[in-house]
């Protein structure tokens, strides 16, 4: 997995972004579902030292892409700005990271809706310890 994916997912797995509530880091046993499986949930496929894998199914991917696409962006917004700077691993907290997330929430939702229309399984793989 490249920069790129890692970016990807870095901003959206931590924070309340994708819950509701101001917990401090999403993992797999926080938040609801289906918002709770969007990057860590689904079946753990690998999770050592270096990075976990998760599998979501289909079914679970059409009820992830229905719960992102009920999120508007003055919600997406308001729950980016929840996030503690000491807890966000290097990250900016501000308007061009805001810019940054929203974007990468975009491209997670589109994916998210293809797989849905096509009835297909999502596999996602977040990097542990790195910091870009």
């Amino acid at each position: 997995m490249g920069g790129t994916s890692y970016r990807l997912i870095q901003p959206l797995h931590k924070s309340p972004l994708l819950t509701c509530s101001r917990s401090d880091f999403i993992d797999r046993d926080s938040g609801t579902f289906p918002l709770s499986h969007v990057i860590l949930g689904g079946e753990v496929l690998y999770d050592l030292d270096d990075y976990i894998m998760s599998l979501k199914m289909p079914w679970e991917v059409k009820q992830i892409a229905a719960a992102l696409r009920s999120i508007t962006e003055n919600a997406f917004r308001d729950r980016y700005f929840w996030i503690d700077q000491e807890d966000y691993d290097g990250f900016s907290i501000g308007d061009e990271g805001y810019e940054y997330t929203w974007s990468w929430f975009q491209e997670v939702r589109e994916l998210s809706d293809r797989a849905a229309d096509a009835g297909r399984h999502v596999l996602l793989q977040r990097q542990l310890g790195i910091h870009l």
